[in-house]
């Protein structure tokens, strides 16, 4: 009688050991899929109900910009977005290996690209005001901010 109610103990043991870690696994389960739930859903037809804001609304541009995307194939007046005004860009810069191959973040901008860009408004060493100015990566969006039109 006594080796059956220690065998009896040290199952129960063995069994809370097994109840615990499978609490721990269900606890851990149910905070993975709490902040899963959190999230916006996509539609299932993987159309969003809002309409796009921000960079990802299309809107008409700046004639010299779009003398720009011309060799993209996006005709004057067609409203585009600025995601895909910085894609266009960023594959001109990389297809005529427009940057600074030491520090890859610069942009050495040909003609087109400084007619577009206009000024270069930062500095190299920004730890020195007499640094001469570059292009780059960080800046982009204010490069071409004065291609699109202000929100009122």
């Amino acid at each position: 009688m006594m080796v059956s109610t220690q065998t009896r103990v040290t199952e129960g043991k063995k069994e809370l050991v097994e109840l615990k870690r499978m609490l721990k696994d269900y606890d851990k389960l149910v905070k993975e899929l709490s902040k899963k739930g959190k999230k916006r859903r996509v539609v299932a037809t993987g159309e969003s109900s809002r309409k796009p804001s921000g960079f990802a609304s299309a809107v008409v541009v700046s004639d010299d910009l779009y003398d720009f995307l011309a060799q993209f194939n996006i005709k004057r007046g067609e409203p585009i977005a600025r995601t895909e005004v910085t894609r266009h860009i960023a594959s001109y810069i990389k297809k005529n290996d427009l940057q600074n191959p030491e520090y890859r973040r610069e942009i050495v901008p040909d003609q087109m690209l400084k007619k577009l860009f206009g000024p270069a408004i930062e500095l190299k060493d920004p730890n020195n005001p007499n640094s001469e100015k570059v292009y780059s990566y960080m800046r982009l969006q204010k490069y071409l901010s004065r291609h699109f039109p202000k929100k009122n």
